[in-house]
């Protein structure tokens, strides 16, 4: 069980149903597309703009950007990001990102998705974009096509959830 706490013995006749209906909630969280531009699409929108800048040359004062997240959080994040996964629910500790890269040869600029599933129990993965081929590498302007969709500014954000103070 999850960090490192015991099963009471009440919990173990349930605990198939248990991970079952949590398997199911997961799958529902990410139903309808709207369901995961709410849930990912401040995030994403965050990188592609942070992205878009560096790449026109603005000063970008942030070159990396981490941020905490629950499994739903990191789950919505690649799911608009596009990723190919297995949808299972992300473990406890499990990272997520996106790295922006320049191609030493080209030029080109290009989205690389990485996972981590289990904080210091697994090697980090290279993930694959739907619609970008074999490659993880992904370039920034197929990626960006891609996810628009998804992408969702944190003041569109409050408003289409209708929360009337910024957290």
């Amino acid at each position: 069980i999850g960090l490192g706490l015991h099963l009471p013995e009440w919990a173990k006749p349930i605990l198939g149903r248990l991970g079952e209906a949590g398997r199911l909630a997961y799958r529902l969280y990410f139903r309808t597309d709207e369901m995961k531009k709410i849930g990912g699409g401040v995030l994403l929108d965050k990188f592609v703009t942070a992205g878009n800048d560096f790449i026109a040359g603005k000063q970008v004062s942030q070159r990396l950007r981490l941020f905490s997240a629950h499994d739903f959080n990191i789950g919505a994040l690649m799911e608009v990001a596009k990723v190919e996964n297995d949808h299972s629910i992300p473990e406890y500790g499990a990272v997520f990102a996106l790295e922006l890269y320049r191609s030493r040869s080209t030029g080109a600029y290009s989205v690389l998705p990485m996972y981590l599933p289990k904080a210091g129990e697994s090697s980090a993965q290279y993930l694959r974009i739907k619609g970008c081929g074999n490659s993880s590498h992904c370039n920034f302007n197929t990626f960006r096509e891609l996810t628009k969709e998804f992408l969702l500014p944190e003041k569109e954000f409050y408003t289409k959830c209708d929360i009337k103070t910024e957290l």
